[in-house]
């Protein structure tokens, strides 16, 4: 921490608009059963505004997942908690996403399929609370897309990083001198 004492987040300006639209991105990621301890795995969460990081966490997840796909879509969960949280306190400062859906990057295609389909019934196992995703996609308030892991901004909550990709990281994120 000592090499970055002169780092920080930089917001940009999105326009010269008297009221400018804002833009809500989030990404998510997991790391599945990492800990030696007891084997939880780690979710991490990035939201952005027009391409600014306003939220971000990284926690343990409060159950172990028998699959890098139920930690994916477990931490999908939180995403979609966050994404309705953002969405509702912009629209508390009138700048409402209206009908457009939020786009939520994921780099786990297993657990993207789960939160598009009905799988009520071949995923049981998973607490009814992490299908709350599926809901928010049916009505029209997320869309999960894919995006490759390296290309996921979220990895760096989730995961040591190289050099190289959490340089990258970093300048995506808004972390500047």
């Amino acid at each position: 921490l000592k090499g970055t004492l002169s780092e920080g987040l930089v917001f940009q300006a999105s326009s010269k608009q008297r009221k400018p639209n804002f833009k809500l991105t989030v990404h998510v990621d997991a790391d599945w059963g990492t800990d030696p301890q007891d084997r939880y795995s780690r979710t991490g969460v990035l939201c952005q505004v027009n391409e600014n990081t306003v939220w971000w966490k990284s926690r343990k997840q409060s159950s172990v997942a028998v699959s890098s796909c139920e930690a994916e879509y477990m931490a999908l969960f939180e995403g979609a908690k966050d994404t309705v949280w953002l969405r509702n306190l912009l629209c508390e400062f009138d700048y409402c996403q209206g009908h457009n859906p939020t786009p939520i990057f994921h780099d786990n295609q297993g657990s993207i399929t789960w939160s598009r389909e009905d799988i009520f019934r071949k995923a049981k196992h998973i607490d009814l609370r992490y299908h709350y995703a599926h809901d928010l996609i049916k009505t029209g308030q997320i869309d999960v897309q894919y995006v490759p892991s390296n290309e996921n901004l979220a990895d760096s909550l989730t995961k040591a990083l190289s050099g190289m990709h959490f340089s990258a990281n970093k300048q995506q994120l808004g972390v500047r001198n």
